[in-house]
Parts: structure tokens; C-alpha cells; sequence
């Protein structure tokens, strides 16, 4: 979406004000800020490659703390799972997880340790 400002007429209701030869659409905005509490979280947690040509992507944890038992779930950018797995992340080897069922596009993997605790990130799928 591209947003342009034409005319500032400081209107409470820009959308009752005529403008000549211009169009005003009054929409609401929702920011929300993207460093959230799930995607800092496992920050010794990385994916490689991203973006995977070939869907398979290796996860590496260094943190010996946070190792365990994940549950992980894969969602495109529309919020709909596309892939449930388990996956077991340890700091003496990396984990692969394969996503070469899936369309090309951008996702998210949403790993969910035992005690409920989300991590977040983005997996590019060329």
C-alpha cells in the first residue's frame, strides 16, 4: 500500500471535505512493533540457509540452556499452518528442518518449548 499525502487540511473528517480533482479514502492503521517478545526470544537460535533453495534448513542452537524438545509449526503470511513437527534442538548438533513440501514464499516457524515459551522466525522458501 502506498500512502500519499495531497492535500493537508487538518480535517477531523477529511473524508467530508472536497478536494478538487483529488480523492481522500480514510482508512485505520494497526503498527505493531516487530521486535516482539517471541521473535527475541532463543536469541542463540539460527536458521541457515535463509532464503533455502531447496526447502531443507538447519537449525543451530548454542545455548546450552535452551536445549530440548520444540514444537514446531510452520505458517505462511496469511496465519494458515502449513507443516506440525517436533523437533529436538541440542547445542552439539544442528537440527534440520524440511520444507521442500512447500511453495516458494515467505513463513514463519513458531517453536514452542515445554514450558510455553514462543520463539519466532522468518524462513525464506525460494
Amino acid at each position: 500500500m502506498r500512502i500519499t499525502s495531497m492535500v493537508n487540511t487538518n480535517s477531523p473528517f477529511p473524508c467530508f471535505t472536497n478536494i478538487l480533482n483529488a480523492e481522500v479514502e480514510d482508512y485505520r492503521l494497526l503498527v505493531q512493533p516487530l521486535a516482539t517478545r517471541e521473535a527475541v526470544a532463543l536469541p542463540s537460535l539460527s536458521l541457515f540457509p535463509n532464503p533455502t533453495p531447496d526447502g531443507r534448513v538447519h537449525l543451530r542452537l548454542v545455548d546450552a540452556k535452551a536445549a530440548g524438545q520444540y514444537a514446531a509449526e510452520v505458517q505462511n503470511l496469511l496465519g494458515s499452518t502449513v507443516l506440525r513437527t517436533s523437533l529436538r534442538l541440542t547445542p552439539a548438533t544442528d537440527t534440520e528442518l524440511d520444507l521442500s513440501t512447500l511453495a516458494p514464499g515467505v513463513y514463519l516457524l513458531h517453536l514452542r518449548d515445554a514450558q510455553g515459551q514462543t520463539a519466532v522466525r522468518r524462513v525464506v522458501r525460494q
